[in-house]
């Protein structure tokens, strides 16, 4: 009885742990290069976009928490640049419904019976290119963005874990 007692509690205590964070990929990094330069601009992502984005408003947020993860590291955002920082922030939405199988009895009926969540997760890109627009360093992290009330909360834990693979700067 016992067994089975501590067996439910461990049961319900992984249910309720948070699943692991998605990790960030790298998929391009010359590091040398990268770390021996100092100045950096960032270039706002609506220069890139056709049409306007839904999530236009969050990308000042973006921008900020980009450049002050990389002053961090020791860059310095400055002209004339020697990196120029590329960013974006594509997001996916999945719509679910949950039916209820009995309809409560209330005026509403089965307006009650349906539950529909929005779910939306965001794929963070940074891409650094140094002098005549060489690729330095892209990389890319996926993260929630629901609640909407805890998006701004996530999207800076992306780009804190993203940026901490981008070397700091070495250069004087």
């Amino acid at each position: 009885m016992r067994l089975l007692l501590i067996t439910l509690l461990c049961v319900a205590l992984a249910s309720c742990a948070n699943p692991p964070e998605p990790r960030p990929k790298v998929s391009h990094a010359d590091l040398q290069a990268l770390s021996q330069l100092k100045r950096f601009k960032m270039i706002a992502p609506e220069s890139m976009l056709k049409k306007p984005s839904a999530l236009q408003a969050l990308y000042p947020q973006l921008g900020l928490l980009l450049g002050e993860q990389l002053r961090r590291k020791g860059y310095q955002q400055t002209e004339p640049a020697q990196i120029s920082v590329y960013y974006g922030l594509a997001v996916q939405g999945h719509r679910f419904e949950f039916k209820v199988d009995q309809v409560p009895p209330s005026q509403l009926g089965a307006y009650q019976a349906i539950h529909r969540l929005h779910d939306e997760t965001g794929t963070l890109r940074l891409r650094l290119t140094g002098p005549a627009n060489k690729l330095l360093w892209q990389g890319s992290r996926k993260t929630g963005l629901s609640p909407a009330s805890y998006s701004a909360e996530l999207l800076e834990r992306a780009v804190i874990a993203l940026t901490a693979q981008i070397p700091a700067s070495i250069a004087p």
